[in-house]
């Protein structure tokens, strides 16, 4: 269990790490691009790249890296990295975060607190995958929720510090974004879906009005989907592809099952996935409505997060 002096811990296995890891003054990506999958594409060329050897050799053989097609690594002994989530010492998840705080976000004057949540959310998806599907044990969940916390907290010091203006929202941590798929799966199957898409695509529901049917495809064992983020001009960004990869081991977060539903619930006939003029204001009285839900409530509150720090774009 983590104790009182956790951020105590946290500073100087940073310390140490830094120590051993390498010193380099160049970024992985910019950093604006804060979404599920460049954080997975982030950690992957940190752990299989820029980590020295003997600090990867250190790990153990705990990941073994793949394509991007197929997520970019897996988990080879998920007992393990659930462990070391729960102790917290050599765990590349928690040494990453540090990592890429002190040598990426503070130098790019920016909080980084949603790629660390979008990764958080990506592992316990692997953790999750077939065949060999596994969960994070309540002592991982609470420990890694109090490093997460504490990310928090610093990013927030940094943030006075520093002047950064903080207008965004925060990405959600993990067990609030499950109570909120949980009570959208059980009152309305599309707005469960544009809930799981927004979360993954990491846009506005503007953004999400606009994906057409026609641009969903298949990419070996992972939907695709070609999308664009509307610029605060008017205009859109160019057009990229997102890999979006099933969890069966979890299928009230999977938005390839929820997608799945409500292909079959609903007959769609124009190009649009999603029909109605007022679809966006559905939504986001929909979304109202769940942040009222008693359990959904009690999570926000366990994760110290306020009901209005929950975007509602």
């Amino acid at each position: 269990m983590a104790d009182d002096n956790f951020l105590n811990d946290i500073a100087q296995h940073d310390q140490t790490l830094l120590m051993s890891a390498a010193s380099v003054d160049d970024v992985i990506e910019d950093a604006k691009v804060s979404n599920y999958e460049s954080s997975v594409r982030s950690f992957t060329e940190w752990f299989f790249t820029i980590l020295p050897a003997e600090r990867r050799q250190a790990y153990g053989n705990i990941l073994t890296k793949t394509d991007k097609d197929h997520g970019y690594f897996i988990i080879n002994n998920k007992d393990e990295f659930i462990e070391s989530l729960e102790k917290t010492k050599n765990c590349c998840f928690y040494d990453y975060c540090l990592w890429k705080r002190r040598t990426h976000y503070i130098k790019k004057k920016a909080l980084g607190i949603g790629h660390f949540s979008h990764l958080s959310a990506a592992l316990s998806n692997k953790l999750a995958s077939q065949p060999d599907v596994k969960t994070v044990s309540e002592i991982g969940k609470v420990v890694r929720a109090k490093f997460l916390k504490g990310l928090r907290n610093q990013a927030g010091m940094f943030k006075k510090v520093s002047g950064i203006e903080g207008n965004a929202k925060s990405v959600l941590p993990w067990e609030v974004y499950l109570v909120i798929a949980t009570v959208f799966m059980e009152t309305s199957v599309i707005f469960w879906l544009m809930f799981l898409l927004q979360f993954n695509l990491m846009c506005r529901s503007v953004d999400m009005t606009e994906i057409e049917i026609a641009n969903f495809s298949w990419s070996y064992d992972m939907l695709t989907v070609e999308f664009t983020h509307k610029k605060t001009d008017g205009g859109r960004e160019k057009l990229k592809t997102v890999h979006l990869a099933s969890n069966p081991g979890n299928p009230i977060v999977c938005v390839i099952t929820a997608l799945a539903v409500y292909l079959a619930s609903y007959s769609i006939d124009g190009s649009k996935l999603f029909e109605g003029g007022s679809i966006r204001q559905g939504y986001a009285a929909a979304l109202d409505k769940v942040l009222d839900d008693p359990r959904v409530i009690e999570a926000l509150k366990k994760a110290g997060v306020k009901r209005d720090s929950v975007a509602t774009q």
